[in-house]
């Protein structure tokens, strides 16, 4: 435990820790792990096991090397006429970029996907898998100089012999180069990179590049497959509730159906039940021409009551039709009966 060390301290500290982890001082199955605390002290101890977010060892079956040269390139790049400017490197780090990105898309094609420059080539090379597009570029990083004007530059510009020459600021190349995956699509909107550090280069990266781009096209592969799932998914739910929605479209057309004939039945038993106590009054008998008109009245009655009561005409279920979207809508919740 370091009591309340101050920034550089901290500093310090890290570059030990990481000199020790990089240099492979730490015992196998153990873990260096440095945690400032809340009081400001910093705490450095060895535990056990590796380190939760630890990448696993790489397989070297699964090794991509860079050869030291190459006999032919691969026709995406033999046949460039200023490689070093496609690439965006500077001519002394051509041939190695060159060596590096032909490493790259023989791998790729080795492990069957397909190669092709970018409709854009500033955007590099693709690798394809199906519809699936990655891009690849190469580059070189770029530092800040002070350099003094070059004799092109100096015989361009109208210069005393008395005064004095002013360094310029420029951006020139690093001798580093940096190699970037990127993929189309929201899902993808970060990209991968790998560059020249002081404890790696580029061609030691070429198998987590690899195994990116693996990942990548396998999870594309696994989200084209999810996709396909769940449309069928869908349009399976959706048969389910149209057969649901026309199976309650015609039960509902039963009850109508059935409701009516009830009201019609009760009905006809009212208008007969009418007639009897209109009959059993007699409050007309002295009315010759009164009693007749009623009589024909309650006739008309009864044979209306007839013709009304599903119990003397007969019953039967309606015909089933079949059924409009907009008729099936009510019944289809949060699928469309209009299509898919």
């Amino acid at each position: 435990m370091i009591s309340n060390p101050d920034d550089d301290e901290v500093t310090e500290w890290r570059k030990i820790v990481d000199f020790a982890k990089r240099h492979r001082m730490v015992p196998d199955g153990k873990r260096i792990e440095k945690t400032r605390m809340w009081d400001g002290d910093l705490r450095i101890a060895l535990l056990d096991g590796g380190h939760f977010n630890a990448k696993p060892p790489l397989d070297p079956a699964q090794r991509v090397d860079v050869p030291d040269y190459v006999d032919q390139l691969h026709p995406l790049l033999s046949h460039l006429k200023n490689s070093a400017a496609t690439l965006d490197v500077s001519p002394e780090q051509a041939p190695r970029a060159l060596r590096i990105m032909h490493t790259v898309l023989t791998e790729a094609e080795r492990r069957g996907y397909d190669t092709g420059w970018a409709e854009d080539t500033s955007e590099g090379v693709e690798i394809r898998d199906g519809n699936f597009r990655l891009h690849i570029t190469m580059t070189e990083e770029r530092k800040q100089r002070d350099l003094l004007p070059t004799p092109e530059e100096l015989a361009n510009k109208k210069i005393y012999t008395w005064q004095r020459i002013q360094p310029e600021t420029k951006w020139v190349h690093s001798g580093k180069l940096k190699i970037q995956l990127s993929t189309s699509g929201a899902r993808w909107d970060r990209p991968a990179w790998w560059a020249d550090r002081k404890r790696w280069r580029v061609e030691d990266k070429l198998s987590e590049l690899v195994a990116e781009i693996n990942r990548r096209v396998q999870a594309e592969r696994d989200r084209i497959v999810e996709e396909e799932r769940a449309r069928l998914q869908r349009q399976r739910d959706r048969e389910a509730a149209m057969a649901n929605a026309r199976a309650r479209f015609q039960q509902d057309r039963r009850i109508d159906a059935l409701n009516r004939q009830l009201k019609n039945w009760q009905k006809a038993a009212s208008i007969r039940a009418y007639c009897t106590d209109v009959e059993g009054a007699r409050s007309v008998e002295h009315d010759t021409e009164q009693a007749d008109a009623q009589a024909r009245w309650m006739e008309w009655c009864r044979a209306y009551a007839d013709h009304i009561d599903p119990a003397k005409t007969g019953t039967r279920a309606p015909d089933e039709i079949e059924p409009t979207p907009s008729d099936l809508k009510p019944y289809m919740r949060r699928f469309s009966p209009y299509g898919t």
